[in-house]
């Protein structure tokens, strides 16, 4: 079976604007009109089996009509499409949003920007979790799992979801050229052992951890998102003194970029298949 686990659909009257707004916002060009008729062609068309659907709530005020959207979804297209549910940070009654999400049969909770919304804490990215990137990532007293801990297990014991924990780290919308968090690893090797460590604590009980048997691990988000997700030093757009140039300078540094994300992608993959 072949799964999207990373797609967005929205209801039919706003689809076409909000896809166009949020590939401008992202950098990533949109494969489909953004309805559910169109994510299920394209998956058609690519041979893709089951689309994972993540809702995007913008603000507060819309957490009960894309909830309902999302779970519409569900029950229309048990076999082509899950949806998962959203909760906005700052939605009030977080406790009474947690468990509507929880009473309308959603699964799984997916920590994707989880670091965006909680402010000043060391949640869910790598970098957070593990601060001191030269430090042995093989003693659990170089991590900083704690916070992380509380989230995933309100979200399991009081949502009742199953954790998909997306290893890597947040969006950052923050230049063309001036990136933090989301600059391409230096060293790979050593970032693999702190995905290995991560997937040990929830799963293996280490670093006083849990024994929660996650089964859903993605290694990074959208490495193809230009200046946002995966990032040369010198920027990921062409540069030139024509058209021509710029674009021909761009397409390489996307080749480039491309073939980066392949090898750091296989050495997570070879490390991380011990620890299942």
């Amino acid at each position: 079976m072949t799964i999207d686990f990373h797609t967005h659909v929205f209801p039919d009257k706003i689809a076409e604007k909000t896809i166009q707004y949020l590939s401008g916002k992202g950098g990533i060009p949109p494969f489909s009109d953004g309805s559910v008729s169109g994510l299920l062609k394209n998956a058609k068309d690519s041979g893709v089996d089951l689309c994972i659907t993540l809702p995007v709530l913008t603000n507060p005020d819309s957490f009960e009509s894309v909830n309902r959207f999302a779970a519409g979804i569900n029950e229309s297209y048990p076999n082509k499409l899950i949806s998962f549910g959203g909760i906005h940070p700052r939605c009030d009654d977080i406790d009474g949003k947690m468990k509507l999400i929880k009473s309308m049969g959603f699964k799984s909770a997916r920590t994707h920007d989880w670091a965006l919304i909680n402010a000043n804490q060391h949640v869910c990215d790598y970098h957070q979790m593990f601060p001191l990137i030269h430090l042995d990532a093989k003693d659990p007293k170089n991590y900083v799992f704690k916070p992380t801990d509380y989230l995933l297990k309100r979200c399991r014991e009081e949502a009742g979801l199953d954790i998909f924990f997306r290893l890597g780290a947040s969006i950052e919308h923050s230049g063309p050229k001036v990136h933090f968090n989301t600059l391409i690893p230096e060293d790979f090797d050593k970032v693999a052992e702190v995905f290995a460590g991560t997937v040990r604590h929830y799963n293996k009980g280490w670093g006083e951890g849990y024994k929660w048997n996650i089964k859903y691990w993605e290694i990074w988000n959208e490495p193809d998102g230009i200046n946002n997700m995966w990032c040369l030093p010198d920027g990921d757009l062409g540069v030139g003194n024509s058209p021509e140039e710029i674009a021909k300078d761009r397409k390489a540094r996307d080749i480039k970029r491309r073939d980066i994300f392949v090898k750091f992608f296989v050495t997570c993959l070879k490390r991380l298949k011990s620890e299942f």
